[in-house]
C-alpha cells in the first residue's frame, strides 16, 4: 500500500511537471513569435 501511495504521488508530481514544461514551452513559443513579428 505504501509503495502504491508513493507511485501515485510521483505520478502526480510528474504530471504537474509536464504541465509546467508545456506551459513554459508555449510561453517561449509566443515570445519567439513576437520576436519574429518585430
Amino acid at each position: 500500500m505504501f509503495s502504491e501511495a508513493r507511485k501515485e504521488l510521483s505520478l502526480s508530481l510528474f504530471g504537474s511537471t509536464l504541465q509546467e514544461l508545456n506551459h513554459i514551452s508555449s510561453k517561449t513559443k509566443a515570445i519567439r513569435l513576437q520576436i519574429v513579428k518585430v
